[in-house]
């Protein structure tokens, strides 16, 4: 019997595939698992690298390039193991992160899900733990005393805690397979703000957990960004409106439970209609915000509605470019034989 589902969706990511399955191969404990990677039309030699190791355990399926939540799905319908587990290719885990989570969820068999504590860092320094966790570009100590100060405990309200804290990552979270296939999984339309979907409408279905260590690395933006703009350009092309991306929250959860998230959704929003104006469609963008302010809280987009399409135009379309810029850096400069 397999304890363990590993989930890696794996679209070109050769420069940090090693380290993320070193990592999963460093785990301690004593318990069966499975890898499988789910390549999403990846064009580099990703899929070289991990049949290179020769590892029994590593499954590879692969597909066109549909997204990681699509990719996701493929990877629960074909998984064994008891518990699945996500992990994206540019991450890690530290050594002790199965072992945590799964002993975590053997002793308390009424939660569906735990999560662990997280930390980002940019090109090797520490950027964050999460923006929710920042104060005046420090960390926020409180998140420290929730991190140190006690072991792993049953949340008593998920809505409440994820609002305040955000403690849920795609990578951080240890889930029992037989609730994954029986909520669905993963929109796998969804190319961005598709964990944001899928947290709250996964924790209807049950208690979660919380293990306050750090044991969950993401710091492989920097290198990501070195591949440019084509790594991202299919995302921003799929972006939905709004009421799309909220249609299955909106008839699974209570209308309180929704009340208690609505600061999240205005993350969706802006992080929707940022993606939609990187991707070029200026118009959606606008219309995305627009119905959002008609229709939902709104203390983040309001002055931007307030301005005219014009103005939002011409804004949108400087904020691209910068993007761009932005993103595509180390791609020009190395063009430009400066790097």
């Amino acid at each position: 019997m397999i304890d363990i589902s590993v989930i890696i969706p794996v679209y070109n990511a050769a420069p940090l595939i090693r380290r993320c399955l070193d990592s999963v191969l460093a785990q301690k404990g004593k318990y069966a698992y499975e890898v499988l990677l789910i390549d999403d039309g990846s064009t580099d030699d990703s899929v070289e690298i991990i049949k290179s190791y020769k590892n029994p355990k590593f499954k590879i399926f692969q597909q066109k390039n549909t997204g990681p939540a699509a990719a996701r799905n493929v990877g629960i319908t074909n998984a064994l193991g008891k518990y699945i587990a996500f992990l994206d290719a540019d991450d890690y885990w530290e050594d002790e992160y199965i072992e945590e989570t799964t002993n975590f969820l053997e002793e308390n068999r009424d939660c569906i899900a735990v999560t662990v504590g997280q930390k980002y860092l940019d090109n090797g320094h520490f950027l964050k733990v999460h923006p929710k966790f920042m104060q005046n570009n420090n960390v926020n100590f409180e998140y420290y005393e929730l991190i140190n100060i006690q072991r792993g405990f049953i949340i008593n309200d998920f809505y409440e805690f994820w609002t305040k804290w955000q403690h849920v990552g795609t990578c951080s979270t240890t889930m029992r397979r037989s609730v994954l296939l029986e909520s669905g999984g993963q929109r796998g339309g969804l190319r961005i703000c598709e964990d944001l979907e899928f947290w709250p409408y996964l924790a209807s279905w049950g208690k979660w957990g919380f293990i306050p260590r750090i044991l969950y690395i993401s710091d492989g933006g920097a290198i990501v960004r070195e591949q440019g703009w084509d790594k991202y350009v299919m995302r921003f092309k799929n972006v939905p409106m709004f009421d799309v991306w909220f249609s299955r929250l909106k008839h699974r959860l209570s209308n309180e439970q929704i009340d208690k998230i609505k600061p999240m959704l205005n993350d969706v929003i802006c992080g929707e209609s940022r993606a939609m104006i990187s991707g070029g469609d200026y118009k959606r963008s606008y219309e995305n915000l627009k119905f959002f302010y008609n229709n939902y809280p709104k203390p983040y987009p309001v002055k931007i509605m307030k301005v005219g399409r014009l103005v939002y135009y011409s804004y949108a379309i400087l904020w691209r470019f910068y993007q761009y810029l932005k993103i595509n850096r180390g791609v020009i400069l190395k063009k430009m034989h400066i790097r």
